[in-house]
C-alpha cells in the first residue's frame, strides 16, 4: 500500500544558469522594482545570490515584517512539504528527520515547535523545526486509579493509551513552570472511546504524566478547540455547542483547579450549511470565535466562514433576579484582520503590521479531526483528508482553494507551522 496515495508534484525547479545570469545582470531599477514585490525573508536572501546589485538593493530595504506561519503537508512518500504564504504559496526547503517523515502532527506553538505522534497513538514529542535534533518527551498513557474486587484492596493504578489531537502551552515548553493542556482520546476497546476528552500536564524534568482527564458531560460539551488567555491566566475550550470551558491557573494540583462553563445563547441557523469546524483565537485582545462552514454535498469543502465575539447581556428572569446572558455576536467585516486557523494554533495577524493584501481567514484540511479512530486503525486504513486549504477574503470568489493536488494521506492532516 506505499504507493496507494503518490506524492504531488515536486516544486518547480530553478531557472537554468543562463536564467540566472541574466537575473544576475538586470539593471538595478528593476531588481529594486521586484525586491519590492517580495514580502518574505527566505525568498529574500535567495534574491540575494544573484549577484552584488541584487545584495546592494537589499541592503537599502527596510527589514521585512516577521514571518508567518508555513503550511506543512504530510506526503505518503518522503519528507513533509512546507508552503510559505508570503511567497504566493511556494515551498521551501526545511530539514525533518527521517524518522518524523512518516509521523502524525497535530499543531505547533510558537518558535517553531511541532506537535508529533510517530506511531500514530504513541511516541508524543515535539521537535522544533530551527532546531531538528531536539526532541521533547509529550505524554503517552494516563494513569488512572481503578479499583478491582475485592474492593476493601487499595486502588489498582492503570495505565492506559492515550492519543493527543491538539494541544498548546502556557509558556515555551523549555521555560520553568510551563503547564500544557491538549485534547486526548482513547483507544477503541477503552470505556472513554469516542469523545475528545480535556487533559493537562506539567513540562520539566522527568516524564510528562496526564493523571486526571475530563470528559464532556454532555455532546453540547464535547472539546473542539483550545487556547491559552494569558491575561486572565486560563484555558478556555470551546465546545460542540460553542460553549467555553475555562480551567483557571494553577492547573496544579487538578483536585483545587478552578474551572466553570461558560454558557452561550444558540446562535440561528447558518444558511443551512454544515458546520465543519470551530476555532478559538485571539485578535486585537479580543476573543473571537470562527465558524467554517462546508456544503451538504460530500465531501464538503469549505464555503465560507463566519467571525463572532462574545457578548454580554443583562436580563431580568421570570422571578425578578438580574442575571447576565452571554451570545455570540457576529462580526461582519474581517477589518484588517489576517487569520490563521487551526486547532490549538489559530493566530491573529494584522494587514497594517505591513502584510498588504493579505487580509483574509486562512484555514487547512482537518476534517479528520472528528474521526475519533483514525489514528487506530492500519495505515491502508487511514485516510487524512489534505487538499481543502486556502484563504477565505469574504468578498467574491471568497474562497481560493491554494493546493488542491494533494490527495489523502495514510499519515497525518496538514498542520500550520507558527514561527
Amino acid at each position: 500500500m506505499d504507493d496507494e496515495f503518490p506524492p504531488p508534484c515536486p516544486p518547480h525547479p530553478p531557472p537554468p544558469d543562463d536564467g540566472e545570469a541574466a537575473l544576475a545582470s538586470l539593471p538595478a531599477d528593476l531588481v529594486r522594482e521586484y525586491l519590492g514585490c517580495v514580502r518574505c525573508n527566505i525568498d529574500r536572501h535567495r534574491a540575494g545570490t544573484r549577484g552584488e546589485t541584487w545584495r546592494a538593493q537589499i541592503r537599502m530595504l527596510e527589514p521585512l515584517p516577521p514571518p508567518l506561519p508555513l503550511l506543512l503537508v504530510p506526503r505518503s512518500d518522503g519528507p513533509p512539504v512546507f508552503h510559505c504564504v508570503l511567497s504566493n504559496w511556494r515551498t521551501h526547503p526545511y530539514f525533518v528527520r527521517e524518522r518524523a517523515h512518516a509521523a502524525r502532527f497535530y499543531g505547533s506553538y510558537d518558535g517553531s515547535w511541532l506537535f508529533v505522534s510517530l506511531r500514530q497513538n504513541d511516541q508524543h514529542f515535539l521537535l522544533n523545526l530551527e532546531r531538528p535534533h531536539v526532541r521533547i518527551n509529550l505524554p503517552n498513557t494516563h494513569l488512572r486509579s481503578s479499583l478491582v474486587p475485592p474492593f476493601h484492596f487499595r486502588p489498582k493504578v492503570v495505565e492506559d493509551r492515550i492519543v493527543i489531537v491538539a494541544a498548546t502551552f502556557t509558556r515555551q515548553p523549555t521555560e520553568q513552570g510551563c503547564v500544557a493542556a491538549g485534547i486526548i482520546g482513547y483507544p477503541p476497546c477503552c470505556p472513554a472511546e469516542d469523545k475528545w476528552h480535556v487533559a493537562f500536564w506539567g513540562m520539566g524534568n522527568g516524564e510528562p504524566v496526564i493523571s486526571q482527564s475530563f470528559p464532556p458531560t454532555n455532546e453540547d460539551l464535547e472539546v473542539e478547540d483550545l487556547l491559552y488567555s494569558p491575561g486572565p491566566e486560563m484555558f478556555r475550550f470551546l465546545t460542540r455547542g460553542e460553549h467555553i470551558r475555562e480551567f483557571h491557573q494553577p492547573i496544579f494540583p487538578l483536585c483545587d483547579m478552578d474551572t466553570q462553563v461558560q454558557y452561550f445563547q444558540r446562535r440561528g441557523r447558518d444558511d443551512d450549511r454544515p458546520v465543519l469546524a470551530r476555532y478559538l483565537v485571539k485578535s486585537r485582545g479580543k476573543l473571537l470565535m470562527v465558524v467554517r462552514l462546508g456544503t451538504r454535498e460530500p465531501p464538503s469543502p469549505t464555503m465560507a466562514f463566519r467571525l463572532f465575539q462574545p457578548k454580554v447581556r443583562i436580563i431580568t428572569n421570570a422571578q425578578g433576579k438580574v442575571d447576565a446572558e452571554h451570545h455570540w455576536a457576529e462580526l461582519r467585516a474581517l477589518d484588517g484582520r489576517i487569520l490563521f486557523v487551526g486547532r490549538g494554533c489559530s493566530r491573529s495577524y494584522d494587514v497594517a503590521q505591513r502584510y498588504p493584501f493579505m487580509e483574509g481567514i486562512y484555514f487547512l484540511d482537518d476534517r479528520s479531526f472528528h474521526d475519533h479512530r483514525i489514528a487506530f486503525r492500519n495505515r491502508a486504513r487511514r485516510r487524512y483528508h489534505c487538499n481543502d486549504v486556502g484563504k477565505w477574503s469574504g468578498t467574491p470568489p471568497q474562497v481560493r482553494q491554494c493546493i488542491s493536488e494533494y490527495g489523502p494521506s495514510n499519515e497525518s492532516s496538514p498542520v500550520w507551522v507558527i514561527p
